[in-house]
């Protein structure tokens, strides 16, 4: 067997077969001559004027490669264009498959290799319906309905999910000659769609905040105005005690709006963000007060230990939206009444911020795929898996890093630590320098 370099195992595929009664036709043509060895190995296409079946197409080709050097004038063309032509629909960004009238695979290009994993020498010669899991159902229902055309359909490769397009068509006007297979990967736009519509529902959200905002800011306007009011009609202790308390909750109303409206406008920016001074530990006490709106976030020990003195060059929305995902996030990872701390500390020039709770932490396993959008650990329909792909990507704009470290408590083996770091706002080293020693 290894001398026919066939493989040495029981079971042989068919190309191996066909090699093999190759390699037999040509030493029996050496001794009784090309007719009788058809005869012998052949005997049911002695008639069949000459044409090879469509499952020997790859034998053909090896065998022209073998002897391509050799091949002269209208051949050596013939040839030229032949490899020409083979080595375009290999190096296609999409994936060709031709299948013959048996379903069996006859080409395999590059790009299929690159989806599936799967070798041209692996498949060829293969029918489409022993094929790998999932590929031999997901191609092989394809091949037998009538449509010509299957849009982005998921598969589940190795835990990470891809969106795959389909095309056929048949090799000639006859269907029975067979199929040409395309396998479009659609992943990345998929993505993109998926992305963009999520912004759109953030902008969304902010136009609807705004009319809100306009609605709620009338009335809460009016109420402010009464109470303040109350201070030329009555000099009585109580009354006075009962107006300034409505309009410190007035006030909270107002600012718990405009910071719904300062979130839900994130998505809404057209990619030009404008840094400016932020102050931390202000934006960082924004997030956290927008995070115990709901009522997860009420029952968590949150608490900001950022210096008043730390400022970071930015842009405030976004960096809003970092804060309140990673602190939902620390949320749903977190038991009832858990503590979760956000501090900062200067490292040269730049801003270490941490955010570290008491949850279940982070499996190794899924490290890799931390800001993969789309991917989540959380339950079906609560989670987008978007939120840690946002959080890098403005992270990277603002010229920062960001890290993950689970389990932040070594000895009890649980809870998460995000570090970010970001430029620290010149003018705030010098007013820091206490905070430094």
């Amino acid at each position: 067997m290894a001398l026919l370099k066939l493989p040495m195992s029981n079971k042989l595929k068919p190309l191996d077969l066909l090699r093999l009664r190759n390699i037999l036709e040509n030493n029996l043509s050496g001794l009784l001559g090309p007719a009788e060895a058809t005869a012998v190995l052949r005997p049911n296409e002695i008639n069949s004027k000459g044409r090879y079946k469509s499952r020997e197409i790859h034998l053909l080709e090896n065998q022209l490669e073998n002897y391509h050097e050799r091949l002269s004038g209208l051949a050596a063309e013939l040839d030229r264009m032949r490899r020409h032509h083979r080595f375009t629909l290999q190096r296609l960004p999409i994936g060709v498959c031709t299948l013959d009238e048996h379903a069996y695979v006859l080409f395999w290009n590059e790009a299929l290799e690159n989806y599936t994993g799967l070798s041209a020498e692996a498949t060829l010669g293969v029918n489409i319906a022993a094929l790998p899991y999932p590929w031999s159902e997901f191609l092989g229902h394809f091949t037998r309905t009538n449509d010509t055309y299957q849009p982005a359909t998921t598969i589940d490769i190795g835990g990470i999910t891809h969106w795959f397009s389909l095309h056929k068509t048949h090799l000639d006007d006859q269907p029975e000659k067979g199929l040409i297979l395309l396998v479009e990967d659609e992943t990345e736009h998929k993505a993109l769609a998926n992305r963009l519509a999520h912004t759109e529902r953030l902008a969304s959200v902010g136009r609807f905040a705004a009319g809100v905002a306009h609605e709620i800011g009338n009335p809460v306007t009016g109420i402010a105005c009464l109470a303040q009011n109350l201070k030329l009609e009555t000099e009585d202790p109580e009354v006075l005690r009962t107006g300034s308390q409505i309009l410190h909750q007035t006030s909270r109303i107002t600012r718990i709006v405009q910071s719904l409206i300062r979130f839900a406008h994130t998505g809404s920016n057209d990619g030009h963000s404008e840094f400016a001074p932020v102050h931390l530990c202000q934006c960082i006490q924004e997030a956290i007060d927008l995070v115990r709106l709901d009522e997860r976030g009420k029952d968590m020990l949150i608490t900001n230990q950022v210096d008043e003195r730390l400022y970071c060059d930015g842009d405030e929305q976004l960096l809003l939206q970092v804060f309140v995902n990673l602190i939902n996030n620390a949320c749903d990872a977190s038991t009832e009444r858990a503590k979760i701390v956000i501090d900062a500390s200067i490292h040269h020039d730049r801003l270490k911020i941490r955010v570290t709770d008491e949850g279940s932490g982070i499996t190794q396993e899924h490290f890799p795929r931390l800001f993969e959008p789309f991917f989540t650990t959380k339950d079906p329909g609560k989670g987008t898996g978007l939120g840690l792909s946002l959080v890098y990507n403005i992270i990277t704009e603002h010229y920062g890093t960001i890290e993950i470290i689970s389990p932040a408590n070594k000895k009890q083996n649980k809870g998460t630590q995000v570090i970010i770091q970001l430029p620290l706002r010149q003018s705030a080293i010098c007013s820091s320098v206490g905070y430094l020693n």
